[in-house]
């Protein structure tokens, strides 16, 4: 087996092994004490792992290095997607190249469109929901912390005990989780051998931090906190320092249930578009008969006919959606939601150039759209907002790793050409339930 092989094998198995997990590429890198990009690149099979980073991505996934090596090995063993593909094509009622079905080509000049303000005016909800959540959150912590008199000195018992106490301590430091990411020489002056943000993101779900890092950790911030707080504040003061540290998070957090209120929109008009084409739809994990009461938000599975099945599973480098018949995926897509340009050049357009270029690597057969709620010229030309070029959707498509792109709210709207273009795709999967 050739080394480029069994890198980009090992590539994947580690993605597969930290979704399995539960880690985002950026939680996993943390836990790591990497950047996200080179957790990327590892996973694409574009970077040579040092033994050393290999142990410490051993030590994260909770499994031995000999253990992922022989994964590694057993998946260059496996078939193919491109053989799974031809048996499918093979046994499969459809004239079509293995794996791959017809999209419509895009039509750059139609599907440009932005958000309406009522999209603006449900982004105030959920931010209005979402800050209630952090004050009870904080509020809750502060009254476990009041109770070991621990509100401003950390210790390895309280912060395994805590939910959330690490989080308290930095935002009390006045650090944001940013902030935090930047930090590498001060934490490790004072005797931290792991990342400190990596840390916190690891004691925020429960996982387990060895107890000479969890000292470290305390004495560190138990140091920080004092050279903020010379005179020590009152409870209130510091509750309320939190909140202000913590508030940022809510930003993003909305996005998010953003991008997770564009998962639902594909996933309803994939159940209109197919139900109106004649096809059964079921839901959930033993697949009872769709009923419109059905709440989409938590159905990972939606299938069609019996031999096509949606999956909705988002996080890291995996599809939002994939699409697979008879077992075998046809098409994956990335659903973006959002109402604005803010940081579309900083992180959300770099994630869907950074995903297509892997998805066509594990998904060659593939089809891979790119489904958002917001598509404008500059994403489409790859500018951004002070004219730097960028790989933008054109260029995606151009170079092979994207194949089609629809902007939802478009096909929502009912504009003709996007509705076309839709109806057509669903058309394509729709022939594919057919026996």
């Amino acid at each position: 087996m050739s080394g480029t092989n069994l890198q980009i094998a090992l590539g994947q198995t580690i993605r597969k092994k930290r979704t399995a997990a539960g880690f985002s590429q950026e939680s996993f890198a943390e836990a790591v004490g990497v950047h996200r990009t080179y957790i990327g690149g590892v996973e694409r099979g574009e970077r040579n792992v040092s033994l050393h980073n290999l142990q410490r991505i051993s030590e994260a996934l909770n499994i031995s290095l000999s253990a992922l090596i022989q994964a590694a090995e057993k998946f260059l063993e496996a078939p193919t997607a491109s053989t799974k593909a031809a048996k499918v094509v093979g046994r499969g009622r459809k004239e079509l190249a293995p794996g791959m079905i017809p999209v419509p080509a895009p039509k750059w000049d139609e599907m440009v469109g932005e958000a309406s303000e009522a999209a603006w005016v449900a982004d105030r909800g959920r931010k209005a929901g979402l800050a209630a959540e952090k004050v009870q959150q904080i509020q809750e912590v502060r009254a476990h912390l009041a109770a070991r008199d621990a509100l401003f000195t950390s210790s390895p018992k309280v912060l395994r005990e805590v939910p959330f106490a690490a989080d308290w301590y930095i935002s009390l430091a006045g650090y944001s989780l940013k902030t935090l990411k930047q930090l590498f020489v001060i934490p490790r002056a004072a005797g931290l051998t792991r990342r400190a943000d990596g840390i916190v993101a690891a004691l925020r779900v429960g996982r387990g931090v060895a107890t000479e890092e969890l000292d470290a950790f305390a004495r560190w911030v138990n140091s920080e906190i004092g050279q903020v707080f010379p005179v020590r504040p009152t409870p209130d003061e510091a509750e309320l320092r939190v909140a202000l540290i913590l508030g940022g998070r809510i930003i993003g957090k909305g996005q998010n249930v953003g991008g997770d209120d564009a998962v639902v929109l594909v996933k309803r008009l994939f159940v209109e578009r197919l139900h109106q084409l004649g096809c059964e739809v079921s839901s959930g994990g033993d697949y009872q008969d769709y009923e419109a009461s059905v709440d989409l938000l938590k159905q990972t599975q939606l299938r069609f006919g019996g031999r096509l099945v949606c999956e909705f599973v988002s996080g890291g480098n995996r599809p939002d959606l994939k699409v697979l018949l008879e077992g075998h995926p046809v098409l994956v897509a990335e659903v973006k939601g959002r109402k604005d340009l803010s940081n579309v050049w900083e992180s959300w357009m770099p994630q869907v150039v950074d995903h297509m270029r892997t998805w066509r690597g594990e998904f060659p057969d593939s089809a891979r759209l790119f489904l958002g709620t917001l598509i404008t010229r500059d994403m489409i030309e790859g500018r951004s907002a002070r004219g730097t070029g960028r790989m933008g959707l054109r260029q995606l498509h151009q170079d092979g790793y994207l194949t089609g792109a629809f902007n939802v709210s478009a096909v929502v709207e009912k504009r003709a050409p996007s509705v076309q273009d839709f109806t057509e795709l669903m058309t394509t999967l729709g022939e594919l339930t057919s026996p």
